[in-house]
């Protein structure tokens, strides 16, 4: 009880070797909407230096890949080229990242700093925008990728000031779905609303997916990125009535399980990268009124698809990526 508790408190309680990157690199980033350093050298290379420099570098080179470099990075290693600018779905950093922990070519290695969702979120819309080393994050501050790099401590403290008030969640809960392998922080210290992802789960099944339903008024963000689901369980997580984030990224979901999220009536972001949506399903989603950040990358909704759903939701920002 008394480690639930502390959860909720403040983000200084239960934080896992992943929670603990995300707030260094909090420390690290200190940057403002208004910042004219570039996204490559007030983000993408800082991120880089934490996470990958160790092993690629000047006098350490494995691959014959340096990362410290901007030239030396798009040239690549041994291999060739591990970013293809505009293309994220065929850049090998991307791939390397993507494969599980246990895959010994998985990047960075087992046992080494990990990152975040928030931080291959990042190194995803970098690539997809042509690893540009010249916009500069006041360019782009508003988007969404880039605004969650951003003074991420105030910005959690605008968002639970907007929120209704919650009493803390109860503790046994918490700690049950931590047992089942969830990661959980607080929105802001001493907030009962959570933010929930799955980053140290490779598979779920439809059960440990209800158990998020125990807590389904606290949880305002969801993160399922690179899970194997099915409809039934999305099914499951149409229960969550109040989450206002999802990240479905490469979850391969089709336009039949996707028709089920349009239940989730108060979501305000929602992340299709690598699914399996087309035109179709796309247009189901124009239900969602709060909607208003939708990522569709490496799917295959089309261009035109996408000038049809804008004619509906002119106020939503809807990003294919180069298309």
């Amino acid at each position: 009880g008394h480690a639930g508790g502390s959860l909720t408190h403040g983000p200084d309680f239960l934080w896992s070797e992943q929670e603990e990157a995300e707030k260094q690199v909090k420390v690290i980033l200190v940057l403002s909407d208004t910042s004219t350093l570039t996204v490559y050298e007030g983000l993408v290379q800082p991120l880089l230096a934490s996470k990958c420099e160790n092993c690629h570098k000047a006098g350490k080179q494995k691959g014959g890949l340096r990362m410290d470099d901007f030239s030396l990075l798009l040239k690549g290693g041994k291999n060739g080229k591990i970013i293809q600018p505009g293309d994220p779905a065929s850049s090998e950093m991307i791939s390397r990242i993507m494969l599980t922990e246990d895959d010994d070519k998985h990047m960075p290695p087992k046992g080494k700093q990990q990152l975040s969702e928030k931080e291959i979120a990042l190194l995803h819309w970098w690539i997809a925008h042509g690893a540009d080393p010249i916009v500069t994050i006041r360019e782009v501050a508003s988007l969404d990728t880039v605004n969650q790099m951003i003074q991420l401590s105030a910005k959690d403290s605008a968002i639970v000031s907007k929120l209704p008030v919650l009493p803390l969640p109860d503790s046994l809960k918490l700690i049950a779905l931590i047992n089942a392998g969830f990661t959980i922080r607080p929105v802001s210290g001493g907030s009962g609303w959570l933010e929930i992802t799955t980053v140290k789960m490779n598979t779920i099944n439809e059960s440990t997916l209800q158990q998020l339903t125990t807590l389904a008024p606290h949880i305002y963000s969801l993160s399922l990125a690179g899970l194997s689901l099915t409809s039934e369980q999305v099914s499951s997580l149409t229960l969550l009535k109040q989450l206002k984030r999802l990240d479905l990224r490469n979850t391969r979901l089709n336009d039949a399980a996707i028709r089920q999220l349009t239940k989730l009536e108060q979501l305000e972001y929602l992340n299709l990268v690598g699914t399996l949506i087309t035109d179709a399903g796309l247009l189901q989603l124009d239900s969602l009124k709060h909607l208003k950040n939708l990522y569709c990358w490496n799917t295959s909704v089309s261009a035109a698809g996408k000038a049809a759903f804008l004619v509906k939701k002119p106020q939503i920002k809807l990003e294919l990526g180069y298309r």
